[in-house]
């Protein structure tokens, strides 16, 4: 029963299509005119004839290029409902695109249509000029039976459309007659909807534009409109500039600035002639600028018109104030007063002038001016000769008039001269005495040379063993220059002045390591024995790597301090500050031992000498405003307890005494630079 209703069904609608073709091919099945039409299209083609001529042609003007798919006889679909159609097969994607020609369409789209359409709702697609889409909308096709219909597809963009594309729905046959562009039309005579003005065409620069819009200039009435020129010149609504002339256009106006201005018409400004170089006035006249023009009037000193300027002379028609003593010169619109010679003055008032005073005077800087009644005379002054505008400086060095020193030297200068003690002499240069440089301190011999004074200077000579000017002497290596006279056996060791000849490979303390001499008690790196290298920051001292500087020895109780000796030779005091009465003391045999001083800072490198002081060794004593070494002493007690000592530089003469050969002589330490 259910496949059956189905079936029965099916063969219905397939009747109904086939009656459509058969309406659309013009066969009139019985009862067509007693078919039920709401709005026929016949109704309509009646209401689409107006009484007066419409100009816009609100229907399709033709088939667009490339635009039927699936439709027959598409060209039934342009112009106006005449009951020809186009029939789209919508089961084969039927679709039109009819151009709505150069009149778009601004309202919804009314479409003419006939033949059986069940429940069909079309598409209208409405599209640009260059066929993209603006705005989409739907048809609703609900008549059942044959006849002719119309439906109105709603269209509210306010973008005008130049074609429609028509589209059928599923399963049905969509015969369209004709499509109608409803709402405004512009160039169609009649002003409606948001149309300004309708003058019956779609022509700019009427007065009424190609969009029925009011053009600025004009005033359109009327239906069609009549668009007239407004003349804004005549009615107050140009903005021309009060300094311009107002000219009527079409549908406008123009301004121009009127003579002696310059600007756009709307806005004018005047024209300064006396600046930008268009006044005619006389080089000699002052231009004044007015509004649209300019005056000229002659300057002080000068008559005429102020185009035309003559000069006056002052100096010949009286008018001058010039002073009698004066001389009247004309110039160009004025003149000049100058002073005669002799006087000073603005040339109104002169007055003497006084040549010695007010520097006018052609007088030597070495003579005396005086001055006299429009005039002055000059005379040299002592020490010169001369005319007195030429004075000459008299040379009391070449002339035997000084009394400067033989041993001095005599400088002319001007009006006089000076004495100065030649180099080696001293006094006040016309008393000269000989200066002893070797006995002042000032000579610059070499420490291992011998100064000699001689009248006004002084000489260097090396001491033996040394070679050199005198100013710098160096030790001559009698070992290596040949003169050293060591006998067979004896090794040749050079020192400061002379050398030694001592036996053996290698002169004690100097041991034989590898090829090399060393003295494995202070060299870092065969401290000891050969190759045992101290670790870094360490020195070797009686061949033990110790601390940076580093020394033991017995200091006996009756001791007063130490006395060491820097590489630079500075001469440092330590005293027992810091020790206790009785830690010196040999009571029980106990002695102190000086177990090495700290270095602030880097020490120097070389040999640091140590000596006790004692009777055979007492420097000058330590002040208390002399600078404090930067080298402490630290010394261990013999229970084991350190004590820092701060000694204080002294004079370093003391010096020459603590040495390894001194009987106050504990030790020595030599600081190497570390090998790399």
């Amino acid at each position: 029963m259910k496949v059956s209703r189905v079936a029965t069904e099916w063969r219905l609608l397939f009747a109904a299509v086939a009656i459509s073709i058969l309406g659309a091919c013009g066969v009139s099945p019985e009862g067509e005119d007693g078919l039920p039409v709401n709005e026929s299209a016949a109704e309509l083609r009646d209401e689409a004839k107006p009484e007066e001529l419409a100009v816009a042609d609100p229907y399709a003007k033709a088939v667009a290029q490339g635009g039927v798919t699936a439709v027959l006889n598409p060209q039934n679909a342009v112009g106006a409902p005449d009951g020809n159609v186009a029939t789209m097969l919508a089961v084969l994607g039927g679709s039109l695109v009819l151009d709505m020609g150069t009149d778009q369409g601004t309202g919804p789209l009314r479409i003419y249509y006939r033949g059986l359409s069940v429940a069909l709702i079309a598409t209208v697609e409405f599209l640009r000029a260059d066929m993209s889409i603006i705005a989409t909308g739907q048809a609703q096709l609900l008549d059942l039976g044959l006849g002719d219909f119309s439906t109105l597809v709603p269209y509210t963009n306010s973008t005008p459309y130049r074609y429609v594309r028509l589209r059928g729905g599923l399963l049905s046959i969509y015969m369209v007659d004709a499509v109608e562009a409803t709402g405004p039309l512009c160039g169609d005579g009649r002003v409606t909807g948001s149309e300004q003005c309708d003058d019956g065409n779609r022509t700019s620069g009427d007065g009424c534009s190609s969009t029925c819009q009011v053009e600025t200039g004009f005033t359109c009435q009327g239906q069609p409109s009549v668009c007239t020129d407004i003349n804004e010149c005549a009615n107050g609504t140009a903005q021309c500039s009060v300094n311009a002339t107002c000219t009527n256009t079409r549908g406008s106006y123009t301004c121009a600035c009127k003579g002696g201005y310059t600007g756009n018409g709307r806005t004018c400004n005047d024209i300064n002639e006396c600046t930008n170089g268009t006044a005619t006035c006389s080089p000699n006249g002052t231009c004044t600028n007015t509004p649209g023009s300019y005056s000229c009037t002659c300057n002080a000193g000068y008559s005429g018109n102020g185009r035309t300027c003559t000069d006056v002379n002052e100096c010949t028609n009286g008018t001058a104030t010039c002073s009698a003593n004066a001389t009247c010169s004309n110039t160009q619109g004025s003149y000049t007063c100058a002073c005669k010679a002799g006087y000073t003055g603005n040339g109104r008032t002169c007055n003497d002038i006084n040549e010695c005073t007010n520097g006018t005077a052609t007088c030597s800087s070495n003579g005396t001016c005086t001055n006299t009644p429009g005039s002055y005379t000059c005379a040299c002054k002592p020490g010169y000769a001369g005319d007195g505008r030429t004075c000459t400086d008299v040379n009391e060095c070449t002339n035997g008039t000084s009394q400067c020193s033989a041993n001095a030297t005599c400088s002319n200068t001007q009006g006089s001269y000076s004495c100065t003690c030649k180099s080696g002499y001293t006094g006040n240069g016309r008393t000269c005495n000989d200066v002893n440089e070797c006995t002042n301190g000032t000579a610059t011999c070499s420490a291992n040379a011998t100064c000699s004074n001689t009248q006004g200077s002084y000489t260097c000579a090396c001491k033996a063993g040394y070679s050199g000017d005198g100013r710098t002497c160096n030790d001559i290596n009698e070992c290596t220059n040949g003169t050293a006279t060591c006998q067979p056996g004896q090794r040749c060791v050079n020192r400061a002045g002379g050398y030694d000849c001592v036996p053996g490979s290698c002169p004690a303390p100097l041991v034989l390591c590898g090829s090399l001499c060393v003295n494995a008690n202070t060299d870092t790196t065969n401290c000891g024995c050969c190759g045992n290298r101290c670790g870094a920051g360490k020195t070797c001292s009686a061949g033990t790597c110790k601390s940076p500087l580093s020394e033991e020895g017995s200091v006996g109780g009756g001791d007063e301090g130490f006395i060491v000796r820097m590489p630079t030779g500075m001469l440092i005091d330590y005293g027992h500050e810091g020790l206790s009465a009785g830690e010196g003391a040999e009571a029980d045999g106990r002695t102190l031992e000086v177990v090495g001083w700290g270095i602030d800072g880097e020490p120097p490198m070389g040999t640091y000498d140590l000596c006790r002081k004692s009777v055979s060794l007492e420097p000058a004593q330590a002040q208390a405003g002399d600078d404090l070494a930067s080298y402490p002493l630290r010394v261990t007690l013999p229970d084991g307890g350190e004590r820092v000592l701060t000694g204080r530089v002294i004079d370093a003469s003391a010096g020459v005494s603590c040495s390894p050969e001194h009987p106050s002589y504990v030790g020595s330490i030599t600081l190497e630079p570390m090998p790399q």
